[in-house]
């Protein structure tokens, strides 16, 4: 059996509560008539990566790719962002007719309120990661 010491597994800091609440009403929106599917996961997993990202770089918009790019794949994996963005180049294959410029309106349309809801989540989970922090010292 090997001597070599096994290090403990850190626990993540835990999210602050004001951003667990927003999570939660994200989950439990009965009246809302947007579908909210996996914008409680991206809340979650947006707000880990801004605990890291605010105290090691701070809460400046970022002017490296690496913010940018982990913010598309939060969108990806929870957000359909992919998808939405598909759906947009395949809507502008099929231009060619007028009568399709509906399709390709609302196809742009779905990508861009995906992109909106994740940049928006982001800067807000940013925004209370920011006001726990001051509020904790």
């Amino acid at each position: 059996m090997s001597t070599r010491r096994v290090r403990k597994e850190e626990h993540p800091v835990p999210l602050p509560p004001l951003l667990v609440a927003v999570i939660n009403a994200a989950r439990h929106a009965p009246n809302d008539l947007v579908d909210r599917t996996g914008h409680d996961a991206a809340l979650f997993e947006l707000g880990q990566w801004a605990l890291v990202r605010v105290l090691s770089e701070g809460a400046l918009a970022p002017h490296e790719t690496r913010a940018y790019e982990a913010i598309e794949e939060i969108a990806n994996r929870h957000l359909a962002l992919t998808k939405a963005r598909a759906a947009v180049t395949d809507a502008l294959s099929l231009i060619e007719p007028f009568e399709r410029r509906v399709e390709v309106e609302s196809a742009y349309s779905r990508f861009q309120s995906v992109s909106d809801d994740v940049y928006y989540y982001a800067g807000l989970v940013c925004g209370i990661v920011i006001a726990h922090l001051n509020a904790t010292r």
